[in-house]
């Protein structure tokens, strides 16, 4: 086996580099999931009401959860409506992606504790947390 100057540098650049865009999608992704929509609420709960069946043998029509079917018929009950509550916050990652991703650029042979030691020295921190 041949062995390529700076072979090791170039593979562990690229480990890092997919680590690094997996990270971003698992952990900083800030889509959230979207609720069922309100058609598909109201002709299950409309199924219930007219009697097809109960909730363990509506649900599975319209491939939901029985429990799921219960809540939305009874937030109808409750407020004449199926609809979703709107959308809150949610949870926002504290990581600087741009930060992060210069800190990999600049040493990407860093390992994961002088990368991380670099971030923690660019990034201001809230000194309230």
């Amino acid at each position: 086996m041949r062995k390529i100057p700076g072979g090791c540098i170039a593979i562990r650049k690229g480990l890092i580099q997919k680590a690094l865009e997996l990270m971003a999608k698992l952990y900083f992704n800030v889509v959230m999931a979207e609720p069922y929509d309100v058609t598909l609420r109201e002709r299950a709960v409309a199924a219930y009401d007219a009697g097809e069946g109960g909730y363990h043998q509506v649900a599975p029509l319209f491939r939901i959860g029985w429990r799921t079917l219960h809540r939305w018929v009874a937030r109808e009950r409750e407020t004449s409506s199926v609809a979703p509550d709107p959308k809150r916050g949610g949870w926002q990652s504290p990581t600087d992606m741009d930060v992060l991703h210069a800190v990999v650029r600049e040493a990407p042979d860093g390992t994961f504790p002088e990368l991380c030691w670099e971030y923690n020295r660019r990034v201001a921190r809230d000194p309230s947390v």
